[in-house]
């Protein structure tokens, strides 16, 4: 058989794990299902999609080869979406935005120095397509989703590279509809939209010796990055109760060598199933950059005796702590296939389930490991999990940092 069509089905089949519920679809890739049905053969999201199977499966053992049938099936995509783009009509189609949301997670299959310009390129151009289509794309449900996608990839996108976000044309912006019409996955990017702001305020003040005359400036940011979290506890404890974990057993004995133990100390999670635990994971770690704003700012008026301010640092300590012993202890639902029960229920492929597992996990794990607070074994151990992922599903260290500081599988908020 064409290469494609045994990478195809197996992408479909492996990766693009459905949510099952309406409450957690955030991504582009819950849209591909009805979008490349519903397109032609031999269009540019077919193609596209073509070369993210392909590169998915080229980085399976012993399928190496499938990366050049990747690259040609690139190109030619690249192509064909060039020559819709002159035609305002396809420009404007979900299939035409959908797809150049697709070369983004190519160029970090693909990962190598010379993709990372492309992969901000490629989500620019998602928004300018975006912004091109107006406000008429929220009277369709379909390319209301969409549009949601662009935009939490676009806020990702912002912050990685330190751009200001485009304005959107319409009275309320990016916001599109009101905050209780977004479903909760969304509703947590929401709440989240300021905290790059926050956090690149903070680190300006933090940088500048103390001076009284910028002490407004930092209680400002304290109190926001506070909000936030506030906002974040509310958004936690008004979620379905399906969404929560369950506790399957304890940890008691220590840690003897970190990089190879598959238990942390403590709790052991599981999910209903792994895109749940993923944007839980998210709500983890939006915290934990909320925590280091507070305690940034702690640390700045330290000098000043007339604030006392242990009391805050105190507590984000104490909650970075819980956040990452949480992560810590999901980590063996995302990594075990037996420990995913609509995994084997929906009949995903052993191996593939544990790589999208392994892969949704590697951003909370690259964000709990530089957590600096948090004792050193249990940092080495998150560390070596990391690597593990990598070595495991045949990625190099440096494609799994690429996949942790974009975050792009599952689309979620991150701040690098």
């Amino acid at each position: 058989m064409a290469p494609e069509f045994e990478a195809i089905p197996f992408f479909f089949r492996n990766f693009i794990t459905l949510p099952q519920e309406a409450e957690s679809l955030r991504g582009y890739l819950e849209l591909l299902v009805p979008l490349y049905n519903r397109a032609q053969p031999f269009s540019a999201l077919h193609l596209a999609t073509s070369a993210v199977a392909l590169a998915t499966c080229g980085n399976y053992p012993g399928r190496q080869h499938l990366l050049r049938d990747a690259a040609t099936t690139y190109g030619k995509a690249i192509r064909r979406l060039n020559e819709d783009l002159k035609h305002p009509h396809l420009a404007k189609s979900d299939e035409s935005v959908l797809a150049t949301l697709l070369f983004s997670l190519y160029e970090t299959i693909m990962s190598t120095d010379d993709t990372i310009t492309a992969w901000g390129n490629h989500v620019d151009g998602a928004v300018a397509l975006t912004k091109l289509r107006g406000t008429d794309q929220f009277d369709d449900p379909m390319s209301h989703d969409v549009f949601r996608a662009v935009r939490t990839m676009m806020i990702t996108s912002c912050v990685q590279r330190s751009k200001p976000i485009d304005t959107f044309p319409g009275t309320t912006g990016w916001l599109a509809s009101p905050l209780s019409e977004e479903n909760a996955a969304n509703r947590l990017t929401l709440i989240c939209i300021e905290l790059p702001n926050i956090r690149s305020r903070a680190n300006t003040l933090t940088k500048t010796p103390y001076n009284v005359s910028y002490e407004a400036e930092c209680l400002s940011v304290l109190e926001l990055a506070q909000l936030v979290d506030s906002n974040l506890q509310q958004w936690y404890l008004t979620l379905p109760p399906e969404w929560h974990h369950h506790t399957i057993g304890i940890v008691n004995e220590p840690v003897e060598d970190p990089a190879t133990a598959e238990r942390w100390l403590g709790e052991q999670h599981v999910y209903h199933d792994v895109h749940l635990a993923s944007i839980v994971n998210d709500y983890r770690v939006c915290r934990v950059f909320c925590m280091r704003v507070i305690m940034a700012c702690v640390s700045w008026f330290a000098v000043n005796p007339k604030h006392n301010l242990t009391a805050d640092y105190e507590k984000a300590v104490f909650v970075i702590q819980q956040m990452v012993d949480e992560i810590s202890a999901c980590v063996p639902f995302h990594m075990n296939y037996d420990l995913q029960p609509m995994a084997k229920e929906l009949g995903q492929e052993r191996n593939a389930a544990e790589a999208f597992g392994g892969y949704s996990l590697v951003w909370p794990l690259y964000v709990a490991a530089n957590a600096e607070t948090v004792p050193q074994a249990q940092r080495d151990w998150l560390s070596g999990r990391l690597m593990m992922i990598g070595t495991r599903f045949g990625l190099t260290s440096a494609q799994v940092l690429v996949l942790a500081r974009r975050h792009v599988l599952t689309c979620g908020p991150m701040f690098p």
